[in-house]
């Protein structure tokens, strides 16, 4: 049986984001943060409100392991914060974010 494409937009999965980001219980961070100079670092409450309030940028890519990847970004503290995200999504609720900030951490010589 040929397996045919999901499609979600942006605009459909980022209301679903924002409620399941609600409960902290939802949300993965890797790698985990480690304790270290807190300046110019992230802090787990701006990736817990990125995710509460943020805006998903381009369009949300489905991944062969069952997963959406998207990027969120957020303007807090005098700065932009961006993490790439994904999220395994199950009907119409998003059950599980995985928040992946090594990337952010390089972006910004970390």
């Amino acid at each position: 049986m040929p397996v045919s494409k999901f499609r979600i937009t942006a605009r459909q999965l980022e209301p679903r984001v924002h409620e399941a980001a609600k409960d902290s219980f939802n949300v993965t961070i890797v790698p985990a943060p480690m304790k270290r100079s807190m300046a110019g670092m992230t802090t787990y409450l701006q990736i817990i409100e990125c995710l509460r309030k943020g805006t998903i940028v381009g369009k949300p890519v489905f991944r062969e392991d069952g997963f959406w990847e998207f990027r969120m970004e957020r303007f807090s503290a005098n700065q932009w914060h961006a993490f790439r995200v994904y999220a395994s999504v199950e009907g119409a609720r998003v059950v599980e974010l995985i928040v992946d900030i090594k990337q952010h951490l390089e972006d910004r010589g970390i």
